[in-house]
């Protein structure tokens, strides 16, 4: 990814920051939950409900964010 501040502002290089933080944020969760539904079949021989592994990963993460 390219960061290109040029004469942007420092509200806009907050934006930015922000937004490319929200981004990786939300490819880590996805990640996550890919994991854990890797580990839970591995592990048990079945595929988890993608509800409750969603769940598993969104918990920790909204405790984190506060």
């Amino acid at each position: 990814m390219e960061l290109n501040f040029g004469i942007m502002g420092t509200t806009g290089v907050e934006r930015q920051i922000a937004a490319t933080k929200e981004q990786a944020l939300a490819e880590v969760r996805g990640i996550a939950i890919d994991v854990g539904r890797s580990v839970v079949e591995k592990l048990t021989g079945t595929a988890p409900d993608a509800a409750r592994v969603s769940a598993a990963v969104d918990t920790p993460l909204a405790a984190q964010a506060r």
